[in-house]
């Protein structure tokens, strides 16, 4: 027998938006993804030629495949309409910047 759920969505005004610049890593284990989401900060120059940086975990996101699979079609659709107007232009990745797991 299968229970159905219904579900009502509940804006939580309080949550804040939480800006991230690179996806520090992404890992599949035990049916979850979990994406972990780092924003960089220069530090004072340590001279004219070098610039420091540290990057910072600012999320860590923690996805059953299924919301991660609804993820991908939605991101997916905004790149796609993101390409149509010209913003974006997609390119093959070179061996050298291809993620491996």
């Amino acid at each position: 027998m299968d229970t159905q759920m219904q579900v009502s969505y509940v804006d939580m005004a309080g949550v804040q938006e939480t800006f991230a610049d690179f996806v520090r890593q992404v890992a599949v284990k035990d049916k979850v993804m979990r994406i972990e989401l780092c924003a960089t900060r220069i530090d004072e120059p340590v001279s004219q030629e070098t610039q420091v940086a540290k990057a910072y975990t600012v999320a860590r996101i923690v996805l059953p495949i299924p919301t991660a699979l609804a993820l991908l079609e939605h991101l997916s659709l905004n790149i796609a309409e993101l390409e149509k107007q010209g913003v974006v232009k997609r390119t093959i990745p070179t061996p050298e910047v291809a993620l491996s797991h």
